[in-house]
């Protein structure tokens, strides 16, 4: 879990840190063409995907797991 979370707060707060570059202000494809800009449509598309990832990895992980 602190592993996780830092990671989160490290990937959050990295638009603090790194000077930004025309890559990232031009660099996305589709709905998201421009990476510093903060979920404009508000349709939370990575967020969820990122969370039924994550419960998808939970889920598969626990098989093998002895509930005695």
């Amino acid at each position: 879990m602190p592993i996780f979370m830092s990671f989160f707060f490290g990937c959050k707060n990295l638009g603090n840190v790194v000077e930004w570059h025309d890559d990232v202000i031009t660099g996305g494809t589709g709905f998201f063409t421009d990476l510093t800009v903060a979920d404009a449509s508000g349709m939370m598309i990575f967020p969820i995907c990122c969370s039924l990832t994550f419960l998808a990895m939970i889920e598969v992980g626990s098989d093998g797991m002895d509930m005695r």
